[in-house]
């Protein structure tokens, strides 16, 4: 700035005039020269001339300053003297009548402008007074668009307008829109027609896979990538299943009399409904149905039973509870009704369907019962304002038993009726770190109520159909939860239970008995899968419970992890691996239709060729072949379906039409050879032979037995493991006839009165079996179990020893690609993975007896290492595997 000052300068000479052109030349010559010099020394040289430059250019701006503030002072003055002759000039006065007359127009204006401009009125509306970044479309229509407090306003303004407010003429509602309800209510009613949802369906919607079985939308699996997580869980932590689609049954009336009605439906070989350890009301038990003295044909279901406890009652009104599968529960309570007739105890013995009326929870896992004992607050009181009594002796024993490690240690099938606060009153639950230590004074107490279990605990209210009724209508509300909890002075208290708090019954159920009716040891490692609590609740009180034990970090589980926990445990799970009942065939159905569809749509160069591995059946295990039937084709099924409800008729009883059967048999019985049960049935309506048609891929049989014959009894089971290695082949069928006998003759004083008890039957008899591998491998589902060679069991028997691959031996490779004979095939698996719990491949299926006795004979004979040594080959492949069976029941 200094150097661009200087240059202005330098134009004008000390007078303050204008520099005439040759000064003008003269300078910038002098300070061309002067930028030479300097360009032109060293550095100090540069430097004093830069000085000097600077020096001169200082003196000129000096020299020009005093001049220019003469100039400016000169200039003030004149100013000074034109104001002061200007204000000696007197001012004109205004007159405001005549100035705000020749302003009328200017100000009416302005008072219309300022009307126009305002949010009350005018030309601009409402919404154009809202900030630009709080408009929003169709403001001008629709008033709900703008803030709450300029919703009046902009009403007012719609009034005003010319023609009133105008009403938008919108699209008449598309379809979805007119059959859309007006609340989830009505929706969830209109979405269960043809189907039942269980209290807990809409949570399992949200995370879980579901899918429609035995008239029911249950959850499959949840939506992970393995199973692995749900074994674990059961292993070492807890795990739940919501098993309330198990329908409940309640026979009441004198005792003698339920005991009579249910001797002819159930396996004789076994403990009796009426026995001892049943009749007390203590435990619960499990029994397997079958056809009116048609045993050991025309198998139902395995079902269990509770009976109420006496307490002091008389044995004129005892009550029963029977849970069953929903696969047969209509076959099974029409032929209740059935039997009721034909013993002519119909008027003295009640059949009363509980649908709906209670709910149960299957939890398994080591951390149970510390989970239960948490969220659970058992109620002190002894009777409830709403009736509700508490069972003080089971209230002590709960007390008792709340360090207790796992309830599989439990007495099996123990029952213990509480009464419990409304769960919502804690929740959430939080759960309390593992007690590492327990006091040798609380392990004494533990231990003397394992060895001594109390009487009187199993009495609970729930029995009572009032009090069910009451806790579900005194049950409070949501809100008023809320609004007890908004008056805590800490937030996320607890609420304390009131006087007009309603009271739950509840009843637990231990479900070790699957242990003890099974027949076969089970290792300790997995009991923790099948043994654990059943918690019955009443209806309504399904998901408070549910979210508090998912809180307590409780982990659920599906239809497939229930089967598969069987499976670890070395169990049969119904229907999955019951071939004798009708609900498999109904199950079997459903799987090879998916199975058939998927492989037809699969390119001809990706599926296996099923016929080149010389599979016969390869999508449903063909259990007719061991026992010389034909195959049911599916037209075969359609013609003999029988309507869900319609239940074959004993003699001398009319059915539903009133008409009388002209039959000689007590039941119609089926003939060895025949190619189908040969049952009789009524014709019903057209509409009722269509309904059960479709319901054929629902997992519900539309007949009532089965076609096969299985021995489930666990004392049978005990007799043949003896007996296959010492009885004869010949001598086998009799010998097992002469025990059935003796197992039932305290039963029935004539055993003729079965009539299906002959040998032919028990020539083809099957039998349950679980297959262990020896080598690596894993039998798939539906495999085929064969009967080995001496030169295959040599071959074998080295490789399992050696320990080596297939692949590395080159001698014996021909071997390991022959496909054994037809004749050489014992039984079919119907359940066969990997297992988590042995660490190998394992399989679950059913046999025929007398080819499961040749093998062991010829085992022994030959001096075997291994005397129940099968061979175990999958549909997709050729490769037989090593294996030895076990029998199960």
């Amino acid at each position: 700035m200094g150097s661009q000052g200087g240059g202005k300068e330098s134009r004008r000479n000390g007078t303050g005039e204008r520099k005439g052109p040759g000064e003008v030349i003269a300078a910038a010559e002098q300070g061309i020269g002067s930028r030479k010099r300097v360009a032109s020394g060293s550095a100090k040289e540069r430097k004093k001339a830069r000085q000097h430059i600077h020096i001169q250019q200082e003196q000129e701006r000096d020299t020009t300053t005093p001049e220019l503030s003469q100039g400016l002072n000169k200039e003030t003055s004149s100013a000074e003297t034109s104001t002061a002759q200007c204000s000696e000039t007197p001012l004109r006065p205004i007159s405001v009548v005549e100035f705000a007359e020749a302003r009328a127009f200017e100000i009416s204006a302005l008072q219309k402008a300022l009307e126009n401009s305002t949010e009350n009125a005018g030309v601009q509306r409402v919404f154009q007074t809202v900030p630009r970044y709080m408009r929003r479309r169709a403001a001008s229509h629709n008033v709900k668009r703008l803030p709450q407090r300029l919703r009046e306003k902009a009403l007012a303004q719609i009034a005003k307008d010319p023609g009133g407010p105008q009403k938008k003429k919108g699209k008449p509602p598309t379809r979805p829109k007119r059959r859309r309800t007006k609340s989830a209510t009505q929706d969830f009613a209109r979405r269960q027609m043809g189907k039942r949802w269980l209290e807990t369906h809409v949570w399992h919607a949200k995370r879980m896979k579901m899918v429609e079985l035995w008239g029911c939308k249950l959850a499959e699996h949840p939506n992970d990538k393995s199973s692995r997580a749900s074994f674990r869980a059961a292993k070492n932590q807890c795990l739940v299943h919501d098993a309330s689609y198990f329908q409940v049954i309640e026979i009441s009336g004198p005792e003698q009399l339920l005991q009579i009605l249910l001797r002819d439906i159930t396996d004789p070989t076994i403990p009796s409904i009426g026995s001892a350890r049943y009749i007390e009301g203590s435990r619960q038990g499990m029994t397997y149905l079958y056809g009116y003295l048609q045993y050991p044909k025309s198998a139902i279901a395995p079902a269990t039973f509770l009976w109420r406890p006496r307490n002091g009652r008389n044995d004129e009104g005892r009550r029963l509870w029977l849970w069953l599968h929903p696969a047969v529960y209509e076959h099974v309570h029409d032929l209740l009704l059935q039997v009721a007739k034909e013993c002519q105890i119909i008027e003295q013995v009640t059949i009363c369907s509980l649908y709906d009326e209670l709910v149960r929870f299957e939890l398994t896992g080591p951390r149970t019962h510390a989970v239960l004992h948490h969220i659970m607050k058992v109620s002190e009181d002894s009777v409830s304002t709403d009736g509700t009594t508490t069972n003080m002796a089971a209230r002590q024993l709960w007390a008792k038993l709340a360090l207790l490690r796992s309830s599989a240690s439990l007495p099996p099938g123990v029952a213990i009726g509480l009464t419990i606060h409304d769960p919502r009153l804690s929740f959430p639950p939080k759960m309390p770190p593992r007690n590492g230590r327990i006091s040798p004074e609380v392990e004494a107490d533990i231990n003397t109520c394992l060895m001594a279990w109390p009487e009187g605990v199993a009495d609970s209210s729930i029995w009572d159909p009032a009090i069910r009724k009451a806790s579900l209508i005194g049950k409070a509300t949501e809100s008023d939860l809320n609004a007890r909890r908004a008056q805590a002075l800490i937030p996320g208290t607890a609420l304390q239970p009131l006087p007009h708090d309603v009271h739950v019954p509840i009843l637990l159920l231990q479900r070790n008995y699957l242990i003890q009716e099974a027949g076969s040891k089970v290792q300790k490692e997995v009991r923790e899968l099948v043994a654990g609590w059943d918690l019955v609740l009443p209806k309504g009180w399904a998901m408070d419970v549910w979210k508090s034990l998912v809180f307590a970090g409780v982990r659920v589980a599906g239809l497939r992890d229930r089967h598969s926990f069987h499976f670890e445990a070395g169990l049969p799970c119904f229907p999955y691996d019951f071939p004798e009942t009708a609900a498999y065939e109904a199950w079997a159905d459903r799987v090879r239709h998916e199975e058939e569809e998927a492989w037809k749509r699969t390119p001809q160069g990706k599926k296996p060729n099923y016929k080149a591995h010389g599979v016969k059946s390869p999508f449903e295990p063909p259990f007719w072949d061991l026992v010389g039937l034909e195959p049911a084709s599916p037209q075969a099924i359609d013609d003999e379906v029988v309507p869900v409800g319609v239940c074959t008729e004993v003699d001398g009883v009319t059915n539903s039409k009133g008409e009388e059967k002209q039959s000689n048999d007590m039941m119609d019985v089926e003939e060895p050879n025949s190619g189908r049960d040969q049952h009789s049935r009524d014709s019903s309506t057209a509409s009722e032979t269509n309904k059960a048609c479709a319901q054929r891929f629902s997992g519900i049989c539309s007949r009532p037995y089965g076609r096969y014959h299985v021995i489930n009894s666990p004392r049978l089971i005990s007799y043949l493991r003896t007996a296959l290695s010492s009885a004869s082949v010949e001598a086998l069928p009799q010998l097992l006839m002469e025990e059935v006998v003796r197992l039932i003759r305290h039963r029935y004083e004539i055993p003729n009165k079965l009539v299906n008890l002959t040998l032919d039957t028990m020539e083809h008899m099957l039998v349950r079996v679980r297959i262990t591998m020896l080598r690596r491998g894993t039998p798939g589902e539906r495999g085929i179990i064969y009967s080995a060679t001496e030169k295959e069991y040599e071959f074998w028997k080295h490789a399992v020893e050696k320990n080596s691959d297939d692949c590395s031996v080159n001698e014996e490779q021909k071997l390991l690609d022959v496909i054994p004979p037809p004749s050489a095939i014992v039984g079919y698996i119907t359940t066969g993975r990997f297992s988590f719990a042995q660490g190998h491949g394992q399989a679950l299926g059913c046999c025929k007896l007398s080819g499961l006795h040749r093998i062991v004979q010829e085992c022994e004979s030959a001096g075997r290492e291994h005397t129940h040594f099968v061979l175990v080959r999958g549909i997709t492949g050729r490769l037989c595997l090593p294996a030895i069976f076990n029998l199960i029941s």
